[in-house]
């Protein structure tokens, strides 16, 4: 039997019409999953951050993204209550919430408010956009009921709710870690729970994520959450595998409360089926160095939230925004052992007060042989050639009064290893500028050095020396360190300060009255000491950066066999490692 045309064209219709609506409903929401990613990267991560700023910037977006028919209503309407959330809850703009929501009600009559970010204020412009777009204003602003949790909120405050009942720990004591464990039934499908907290006193809220254990997650809030009497505030947020949030317990403005406590009677909280936790290491409780107080900094624990490395406890790094185990091996002491240094010393030497100091043995006018050389030598004061006249006695010639004179300058090349417990053993090795060079080839004194006439010897500019420190604070040679010091040494080493002499030398004058200076002479006196010395003195160490910095030292070095004191400040740049 033929089907007849004018009944043919009423099933024509139904069909074409039902492919024209679902492709566009198919329409309506192909951009739905891009909104809902970019609404949970701006409450999963911006809000629970407090970076509201941000959070309403991705929600903006999504809403460019939706456009005018590119979400289904639903969504539409999940993006202006996390609006509602941001402007509402976060900066407290409730006039601006009220709108978010008026526009979320457009989109979709039945919305909710995002459980456990939720307030009573903003649950109120929610029932005011109800009365004014003709909605619903029904009990019940939040997208499901949620449980009753346990934890008093204090007088004025809402209490806690959520999807689940959570039981916060009655109290904790002061510098003791704060157990907190969630148990979330298995059928919600939470994969992953991170807990929002805040120490009494702090100015940012914390994120700490918990473990999986039996019967839910758990784990321990790390010590500067409990470093001080006062409430420890929280909240909890389970997440599915896409990282969507599918449970909360607690919020930003209703969160659990634990009393920290200067001191608790009895066994202290710990997680289900766990010891006790161990008291913190506190700083006032650790000597510089003293090994196992390197967490004393109370750092966050394996796996905590962080965003540089200051923030994780010891041996652990901030790898991809959790505090993770690193591969390298603990150093063994608290800082590095070995130090290079490079750097000039100056020698001030004490000339003690001296008379017939070119005399060399010999007293002047005095035809008696010439005795072994005093502790001078004179030169001339333009050449390296030695002084053998025959000065008279004139009053204010050939002699010095005393006082501090420059020696001369070091170059010092230096090697310290350090003990972790502070001892350092090292070196120093050099060569000195500031001694006279004699020229004793010269040969019109042959004859005078075959008579015994005294030969000075040239200065040693050798510098060797070993050195004993004790360093104290024990620093790990990063930069900003200090450290002080004090040490002990000696070795090889010749340290000759002149002075400029006026001598009348007979030689080089006609007879006449002692009185007067005929021949008068322009010599520089050197003092000789050493040619070796004992030493002792102290410094510190400053690091500029890792491993770079200066030491400035103060050295005493007593000279023998020939006597002499010398005052020797020294700057040399450090290196570690």
């Amino acid at each position: 039997m033929a089907l007849r045309p004018q009944k043919l064209l009423p099933a024509l219709t139904v069909l074409l019409s039902f492919g024209l609506f679902s492709n566009l409903a198919d329409a309506a929401g192909k951009k739905d999953k891009d909104a809902q990613k970019l609404i949970s990267q701006a409450m999963d991560d911006d809000y629970l951050n407090v970076e509201f700023d941000k959070a309403e910037a991705k929600l903006k977006k999504a809403l460019d993204t939706c456009g005018a028919s590119n979400c289904s209503p639903e969504v539409l309407a999940k993006i202006h209550v996390a609006l509602a959330t941001v402007h509402g809850v976060g900066e407290q703009k409730l006039d601006v919430a009220k709108s978010d929501l008026v526009n979320a009600l457009k989109a979709d009559p039945n919305v909710k408010l995002i459980d456990g970010l939720s307030t009573p204020e903003l649950e109120a412009k929610l029932k005011e956009a109800q009365a004014e777009t003709g909605g619903s204003t029904g009990e019940g602003g939040s997208s499901e009921g949620g449980a009753s949790t346990g934890g008093s909120s204090g007088s004025g405050t809402p209490a806690p709710q959520g999807d689940f009942t959570h039981e916060p720990v009655p109290e904790q004591e002061v510098h003791y870690p704060v157990p907190v464990f969630a148990a979330i039934p298995e059928e919600i499908g939470v994969t992953k729970v991170v807990v929002r907290y805040k120490a009494y006193g702090g100015t940012k809220w914390e994120t700490l994520a918990l473990e999986k254990m039996d019967g839910g997650f758990g784990g321990e809030f790390p010590c500067d959450a409990s470093s001080s009497s006062g409430d420890l505030k929280y909240y909890i947020i389970g997440s599915d595998e896409s990282g969507t949030p599918v449970a909360t317990a607690g919020s930003l403005k209703a969160p659990f409360k634990v009393p920290i406590r200067s001191k608790v009677e009895g066994d202290k909280a710990s997680l289900p089926g766990k010891p006790a936790p161990k008291r913190c290491i506190v700083k006032e409780d650790c000597p510089p160095g003293l090994p196992g107080c390197e967490g004393a900094s109370g750092g966050k624990p394996e796996g905590g939230i962080c965003d540089e490395n200051a923030e994780c406890a010891s041996g652990l790094a901030c790898l991809n925004g959790e505090c993770t185990p690193t591969d390298e091996e603990t150093p063994s002491g608290p800082g590095k052992h070995s130090v290079i240094s490079a750097g000039v010393q100056f020698d001030l030497a004490y000339i003690g007060d001296g008379a017939n100091v070119c005399s060399g043995g010999k007293m002047p006018d005095s035809d008696a042989a010439w005795t072994s050389p005093a502790n001078y030598v004179c030169t001339y004061a333009d050449s390296n050639e030695q002084f053998r006249g025959d000065p008279r006695l004139v009053k204010g010639t050939n002699g010095i009064s005393g006082g501090l004179g420059l020696g001369g300058i070091r170059f010092l090349a230096g090697y310290d290893y350090f003990f972790d417990f502070g001892l350092g053993l090292g070196a120093r090795v050099g060569f000195a500028l500031g001694g006279p060079s004699l020229d004793d080839s010269i040969s019109t004194h042959k004859e005078e050095q075959k008579q015994g006439y005294p030969t000075g010897s040239s200065f040693l500019p050798v510098h060797a020396e070993a050195r004993a420190s004790w360093r104290f604070l024990h620093p790990t040679m990063q930069g900003g360190d200090f450290a002080p010091h004090v040490f002990v040494g000696g070795g090889i080493a010749q340290v000759n300060a002149s002075v400029p002499v006026t001598v009348c030398n007979s030689t080089a004058a006609e007879a006449g009255d002692n009185a007067k200076c005929y021949g008068e002479t322009k010599v520089s006196a050197y003092q000789l000491t050493g040619l070796s010395f004992a030493s002792f003195g102290g410094g510190a160490t400053y690091m500029f950066i890792d491993n770079f910095g200066v030491s400035l030292d103060l050295k005493f070095m007593v000279m023998f066999p020939t006597v002499g004191f010398v005052i020797a400040p020294s700057l040399s740049p450090v290196v570690s490692f």
